[in-house]
C-alpha cells in the first residue's frame, strides 16, 4: 500500500476543488495541467484527480501510470465473486487499499488515475464506498484538481462534495459551446454543486464577444480565452510534460492569468 506524502501538508482544512470539464477535445486536460503548474507556484498540497475515463493526464505531466482505479476495482470484482477474499477484511478496507495501490506520488503533487469500471453488474455499494474512500482521501490536501468528462453522471462515483471551481471549457465549435450549457444543467440533476462556474474559451481567435454573450446568456461567468499554441502541441507530440513548459508560452500565460483572476488561493 503506497503511503501519502503527509510531510507535505501544511494545515489540516477543508480541501478546495477545482474542476475542468467540456465536450472532448476541447483542452480540459491541458488546461487542468497549466493550472497545476501555476498551482505548484504556492508548494500546496495537490491532490490530482483524474476523472476522465480516457486517462490522459498522466502523460500530460509525464507520469506513468501503470494502472488506473477502475482496472483494480474491476480486480477486485472478481475477487469478490471467487471467494478469494477473507471473510475478515470488510469491503471498504479492500476498496481503499486498491485506491492507496494506485495513488502515484510524485515530488511535488499526488495523481489518481480513475478509468473507467469495464465489467458489467450492479456493484451499487462498491460505487458508494469508493465515493466516500475517495472523499476522504480528498480532505488530506489543500487543493484538489478533478479533470472531468462532459458526462457528469459519472462523476457521482468520484467524488460526493460541491465544486468550489468548474471551468467549462470550449473550442470554436458549436456542439462545444451548447455542451458547456448542458454540463451546468446536468451537474444539477446528479446533484452536483459548483460553487463557481465559469466558460474558458480554447483557440477560438478573437471570438471572445460571442462566448462571453453565450456565458451571460446562461449565467456563466466568462474567463477569457487561451490562444492556440505550437509549443503545446509540440510537447503533446513528445510525450513532454506541460510542467515543464516555459512560463513565456502564450498558452501559459494565458491560463495563469484566468487562474490568478477566478481562484484565490
Amino acid at each position: 500500500m503506497a503511503v501519502m506524502a503527509y510531510r507535505r501538508f501544511k494545515l489540516v482544512k477543508l480541501a478546495v476543488i477545482v474542476g475542468t470539464s467540456g465536450k472532448g477535445g476541447t483542452g480540459k486536460t491541458t488546461f487542468l495541467a497549466l493550472s497545476l503548474k501555476k498551482f505548484l507556484e504556492k508548494e500546496n498540497s495537490i491532490l490530482v484527480i483524474d476523472a476522465d475515463p480516457a486517462a490522459n493526464m498522466g502523460e500530460t505531466l509525464g507520469v506513468r501510470i501503470e494502472k488506473t482505479l477502475g482496472s483494480a476495482i474491476d480486480e477486485l470484482r472478481l475477487e469478490l465473486h471467487s471467494e478469494k477474499v477473507s471473510p475478515e477484511i470488510t469491503k471498504r478496507e479492500l476498496i481503499e487499499g486498491r485506491v492507496h495501490k494506485v495513488l502515484f506520488e510524485a515530488p511535488k503533487f499526488d495523481l489518481l488515475a480513475m478509468g473507467a469500471l469495464e465489467r458489467k453488474g450492479c456493484f451499487c455499494i462498491i460505487n458508494t464506498l469508493l465515493t466516500e474512500i475517495v472523499d476522504k482521501l480528498s480532505s488530506n490536501y489543500e487543493l484538489v484538481l478533478m479533470d472531468m468528462p462532459a458526462g457528469l453522471e459519472h462523476v457521482t462515483r468520484r467524488t460526493s462534495k460541491a465544486i468550489d471551481i468548474m471551468y467549462i471549457l470550449s473550442d470554436a465549435s458549436k456542439m462545444a459551446l451548447e455542451s458547456a450549457g448542458r454540463i451546468v444543467d446536468l451537474a444539477k440533476k446528479v446533484n452536483i454543486t459548483f460553487k463557481k462556474t465559469y466558460l474558458v474559451g480554447n483557440r477560438i481567435e478573437n471570438l471572445d464577444d460571442i462566448f462571453k454573450s453565450y456565458a451571460e446568456n446562461h449565467r456563466i461567468v466568462y474567463a477569457g480565452s487561451v490562444p492556440n499554441d505550437p509549443e503545446i502541441q509540440k510537447y503533446n507530440l513528445l510525450g513532454k510534460s506541460l510542467l515543464e513548459i516555459p512560463e513565456s508560452s502564450p498558452a501559459y500565460k494565458a491560463v495563469a492569468e484566468i487562474i490568478g483572476s477566478t481562484c484565490d488561493l
